[in-house]
């Protein structure tokens, strides 16, 4: 009888945190697809920042349900973590390139006098 109450009590702890992370994470693609259609790069870096926010939010929920997740779920939603981790970065590199690098001209002072 007591493992049949605390199988229950794990049963609503995942429950509620499928529905937590499913909600998060919901969030965070429709957060994704919206940064695309952005023009301004500071939307798209707004929109990218709050977006790390809640993948951050999503790992926390995740790591506090460390002690009670089977294995399957475990493993699906750390998957699910690291595809979103790559879609921003993939994200990032397309909306928000980088500037390369180059050396300029140095305007010398001993020149101009």
């Amino acid at each position: 009888a007591v493992l049949s109450t605390q199988s229950g009590h794990y049963d609503r702890e995942l429950n509620e945190f499928l529905k937590k992370f499913n909600s998060i994470k919901q969030e965070i693609d429709l957060e994704l697809d919206n940064l695309v259609k952005l023009s301004s790069p500071a939307e798209k870096k707004s929109h990218l920042s709050a977006a790390q926010g809640r993948v951050n939010s999503l790992q926390d929920l995740l790591n506090d349900a460390l002690s009670y997740l089977p294995a399957y779920d475990l493993r699906k939603s750390q998957d699910a973590v690291t595809t979103i981790h790559e879609n921003i970065a993939r994200i990032q590199q397309v909306c928000l390139p980088k500037k390369k690098f180059a050396f300029g001209k140095k305007k010398n002072a001993a020149t101009n006098s």
